[in-house]
């Protein structure tokens, strides 16, 4: 808490929130090997090598978190709250919007929105609490797998009222 007569100072957006969200995820088996629509007939070799591949991938796609703006040299207080004394940030003023039409990797908000809280202020500076939005996020991921032996057993029990499937799924390098 910065300033502790002024609470109000200290509402805002939750640092780290980011209000939209969107994940698509999916798997395919490849429809090679036995059993499938191509290469159902081959031989061991060529089933073992082909056979029992799926591909995955996940999208993320999300808004930037709510950054606060802060200056990290507790001497450039006007508020007379004692920052340097004790653990608190120094907020500054904020003159204009943070957004920029262009972002760059280098520059994603408008650093010219601050300035220092004129000096004999005698307050915090007027900078709210995530008042900024930071980068978005965009992510592709995908990846490749093979079952190379699968076991599936299904039972119904007279204590069960609907009958449970397991899968299990061992893998082995080597035929013993």
């Amino acid at each position: 808490m910065d300033d502790r007569f002024n609470l109000h100072n200290n509402r805002g957006n939750a640092p780290g929130d980011r209000r939209q969200r969107f994940l698509l995820s999916g798997i395919y088996q490849l429809p090679f090997g036995k059993g499938r629509k191509y290469l159902a007939n081959a031989n061991r070799l060529v089933n073992g090598a082909l056979g029992g591949w799926q591909v995955s991938s996940l999208i993320l796609a999300e808004t930037g978190p709510y950054l606060t703006a802060f200056d990290g040299n507790p001497l450039d207080s006007q508020s007379n709250l004692n920052e340097v004394g004790r653990p608190a940030v120094v907020r500054p003023d904020q003159v204009a919007s943070c957004d920029i039409s262009n972002p760059t990797p280098g520059e994603w908000f408008n650093t010219n929105a601050f300035v220092l809280t004129p000096a004999g202020a005698g307050r915090t500076g007027n900078a709210g609490v995530g008042n900024c939005e930071g980068p978005g996020t965009v992510t592709v991921a995908a990846g490749c797998r093979r079952y190379l032996w699968r076991k599936s057993t299904c039972e119904y029990g007279s204590n069960r009222r609907s009958p449970t499937c397991s899968i299990i799924r061992i893998s082995r390098l080597r035929r013993r």
